[in-house]
């Protein structure tokens, strides 16, 4: 397994729309649920970096190594590496967005972010999302209520999970990023006229 959680989203257009959603549909099969939140430690993010500071760090990343492997759903894994192969309707060419966290699913620090209650509510399941071209409006819509959210909050409950000490320049632009993901994602489908799938994975195929 890499050390790279990776967050795929693909244009689909509607003449792959049903080979899409066979796979996508096979892939889903024994999802798990959604998990709980862990509770997260809390720490400073100005110098001077002290033990409990460290100790703190560690025991978070461990968390959020967990929680992603709670996340986790390997025929998704397998999926993404299979749409790089000859004969499947999509290829990295359909690739519209991406995003990436070292040791981390990028899910697993939006779910902590915003919470169990509104994560619930995102399209798909767990991170993975497949949407005709017709449901792309209300896609829109809906995630834009979803993410409507304190930045402040979102930042400091979900930087707690990130594997480096980072300090607020580093952690703030990738969590804008896993924040901002599908949002980007579902604009660029509506420009391209398409549907979207959206599966995570370790490693990059």
């Amino acid at each position: 397994m890499s050390t790279d959680g990776l967050w795929y989203f693909y244009k689909v257009d509607n003449a792959h729309f049903k080979a899409v959603k066979r796979v996508f549909e096979k892939a889903s099969k024994g999802m798990p649920s959604l998990p709980g939140i862990p509770t997260l430690s809390s720490y400073p993010n100005t110098l001077p970096v002290t033990q409990s500071y460290v100790d703190s760090w560690i025991e978070n990343i461990f968390t959020g190594q967990d929680l992603s492997s709670s996340l986790y759903h390997e025929p998704f894994d397998i999926l993404a590496y299979q749409l790089m192969e000859e004969g499947y309707p999509l290829s990295s060419k359909d690739i519209i967005e991406m995003c990436a966290q070292s040791r981390i699913l990028p899910p697993a620090v939006l779910l902590v972010g915003i919470g169990s209650e509104r994560f619930s509510k995102l399209p798909g399941h767990l991170g993975n999302i497949l949407l005709h071209s017709t449901e792309i409006d209300n896609a829109r819509t809906a995630v834009t209520q979803v993410l409507d959210i304190d930045w402040e909050s979102y930042f400091e409950r979900a930087k707690k999970i990130l594997d480096y000490t980072g300090f607020d320049s580093r952690a703030s632009s990738n969590l804008s990023e896993i924040l901002n993901v599908i949002p980007a994602a579902l604009e660029r489908a509506t420009a391209e006229d398409s549907g979207l799938l959206a599966i995570t994975s370790w490693g990059c195929p």
